[in-house]
């Protein structure tokens, strides 16, 4: 009964437990199933429409046994200990499916010209049969409708024996069933804090949005450093730091000078620029230079009106005329 139950199951047949179906009981036994007939509605084609392999309903018979707990521990034991791995083979490209169709390619190709694809059993359905399909389409379409029904089946009935890895997704973490290769254990990624970008559980990376504040500047920035400011999270306080450009130079307007040039120099570094060596006027002179002293001559740059002095010599020679004649009158006068 137990192995008739998931068989039924497996296929969606729409009429197990219901009609079609065989149980016998001997006196004192336990109840029991028999040959299982009856099928041309399953794996997806109902009467009416085609059924879900997510869809996972019971005729009242099933309902009332899958509600015996130890009969329901009995699917889930053979289910997890016989039928996980012939249901792996079963979908391989080695598996019964994939023979079976090969073996009966040529007959099946005679076949769906004679009669055409079945879809839904009902003959006045609108998807009676399907249109513009062949033989290789239905039997993919069994494959896919089986995985999907074995996934859904595996949530119910496995005894899953998760492994100790996480997997992840954007949202969600999970282990990995080592019977069934089914996802279990599902929970959403938890974090110690609004902005945590760390998953507690299974290391999920995420990108997260700061709220920062305004600022404050820890550092100025002057014209041969770069200055800092740091932001501070208001949900986690975490901080950033930026860096603030240099400002640019201050340079003076008027003209500054040394010995040898002029230029602008910047009022906050002293850094130079615009450096010319001076442009010398004719030079006027300022004293004139006598036998006893020397003279001057000041120069003045022509562009910053720095100045600069130069010594005249002494003039050279005796000037003795006057004296001669003043000592000859002396002479003269005391006879």
């Amino acid at each position: 009964l137990v192995r008739a139950f998931i068989l039924q199951e497996i296929s969606g047949n729409c009429d197990a437990f219901i009609s079609s179906m065989f149980l016998y009981k001997d006196k004192g036994e336990k109840l029991n199933a028999g040959l299982i007939w009856d099928s041309e509605m399953t794996f997806g084609t109902g009467w009416a429409k085609e059924t879900s392999p997510k869809e996972i309903s019971h005729n009242y018979l099933a309902e009332a046994l899958i509600e015996i707990p130890s009969f329901k521990e009995a699917v889930k034991k053979y289910y997890t200990d016989v039928m996980v791995p012939e249901i792996q083979l079963l979908l391989s490209d080695k598996g019964m499916i994939s023979e079976n169709a090969n073996r009966l390619a040529d007959s099946a190709e005679m076949n769906y010209i004679l009669w055409p694809l079945v879809r839904v059993g009902h003959p006045e359905s609108l998807n009676h049969l399907w249109e513009n399909r062949d033989y290789d389409f239905v039997v993919q379409r069994m494959k896919t409708w089986l995985n999907d029904r074995f996934n859904a089946l595996n949530k119910l009935y496995c005894n899953h024996k998760y492994d100790n890895k996480y997997q992840s997704d954007g949202t969600y973490h999970w282990h990995i069933c080592t019977i069934c290769g089914a996802k279990g254990e599902i929970h959403i990624h938890e974090y110690s804090h609004n902005c945590d970008t760390t998953c507690d559980y299974c290391g999920n990376i995420r990108l997260v949005n700061h709220k920062w504040d305004s600022g404050v500047v820890t550092k100025e920035a002057t014209c041969t450093s770069e200055g800092q400011r740091k932001y501070t999270c208001t949900l986690c306080k975490q901080v950033k730091l930026e860096k603030i450009a240099k400002i640019n130079h201050n340079y003076s307007e008027n003209w500054k000078y040394d010995e040898e040039s002029h230029y602008h120099e910047c009022e906050h570094c002293h850094d130079k620029k615009d450096s010319a060596s001076h442009e010398w006027d004719n030079g006027a002179i300022t004293k004139e230079a006598t036998t006893k002293e020397e003279g001057s001559k000041t120069y003045t740059c022509k562009v910053c009106g720095k100045e600069k002095v130069e010594a005249i010599a002494k003039k050279t020679g005796c000037n003795c005329q006057g004296t001669t004649q003043s000592i000859w009158f002396i002479l003269s006068v005391l006879g």
